[in-house]
């Protein structure tokens, strides 16, 4: 028996051999991957979340602290460009301007009509606009209910200053404000003993009220013409030699204006003159009283 075969198979001097080298590769490979490895399983293990009783000892703060107050900024509404940033509000600017609270009896577009007039005047420097300075103002005169609609914004969600007027107008002005105003101004009436002078002036400040009723003027004095009594129609007729609604709008218009004004200085002088005489007879009654009294006095001593 040959020497190989003492140990079986194992013993072959070609297996032995490549045995051997086998075991030496190993023992060369391993320690460079058992090293990659504990490399991988510690990357592994940084990636992975936190146990929970680990997450709870990092975090073991009261139950308290889940009604604690945030420590970040207030957002705000308005994106804050470089152009605003080098515009400086004067603090007298702040205390002339008018609030706006949004109440009900507020008038959103006579606030932003005076707003922007006061802003135009105001110096920006170069590279700004008036626009600019508007958008930075506008947090610091909007006060209660505005201010606190203006707070819940979306963060960044105005950038220009058309933007920020429709949606105010939008929330303070909405449509059915809108319909509602314009019904009044297409329902108005003149009261019978109410002067032409006076029903104008209440006419014109229903329109007014309504900057967006969007009606033409051709329109307008149609519907004042349809509000007037029989009497107020009737010296029209006369002023205008016929139909007043037949005559051409341009003389129809000036027609209208020239009766209003002769109307006014008639009922001015009218006024005037029942003044007069209301400051006559009181003194009179006044110079009745004091002989009067002058008679008792003399009664009086003589008793």
């Amino acid at each position: 028996m040959r020497r190989y075969q003492r140990g079986g198979h194992w013993n072959h001097p070609f297996l032995c051999r490549e045995a051997h080298w086998r075991v030496q590769e190993a023992d060369i490979v391993t320690p460079r991957y058992r090293a990659a490895l504990e490399a991988a399983a510690a990357a592994e293990q940084n990636t992975q979340p936190p146990p929970a009783e680990m997450a709870l000892v990092a975090d073991d703060s009261g139950i308290g602290s889940l009604h604690a107050h945030d420590e970040k900024d207030p957002t705000h509404a308005i994106a804050a460009t470089t152009r605003m940033r080098t515009i400086a509000i004067k603090s007298g600017v702040l205390a002339v301007l008018s609030h706006f609270y949004g109440l009900s009896k507020e008038c959103p577009y006579a606030f932003l009509e005076e707003f922007c007039r006061y802003c135009g005047i105001q110096p920006v420097p170069a590279g700004s606009t008036s626009e600019d300075y508007r958008l930075k103002v506008i947090p610091f005169v909007l006060k209660d209910d505005a201010g606190v609609w203006l707070s819940r914004l979306p963060e960044g969600s105005i950038r220009t200053w058309a933007v920020f007027r429709m949606i105010f107008l939008d929330c303070f002005f909405p449509a059915s404000m809108t319909s509602a105003l314009k019904r009044k101004i297409t329902e108005a009436r003149q009261e019978y003993y109410e002067p032409l002078g006076q029903y104008w002036d209440m006419f014109q400040g229903l329109l007014q009220a309504c900057p967006n009723h969007k009606m033409k003027e051709k329109e307008i004095y149609s519907v004042f013409y349809s509000g007037l009594t029989v009497d107020s129609k009737n010296d029209l007729n006369l002023a205008a030699h016929g139909d007043f609604s037949k005559t051409p709008f341009s003389q129809a218009k000036n027609i209208l204006e020239r009766l209003i004004e002769a109307k006014r200085s008639y009922e001015t002088s009218r006024g005037q003159y029942r003044r007069g005489a209301v400051h006559v007879a009181e003194a009179r009654n006044d110079e009745k009283l004091e002989a009067r009294f002058e008679q008792m006095e003399k009664k009086l001593l003589e008793a």
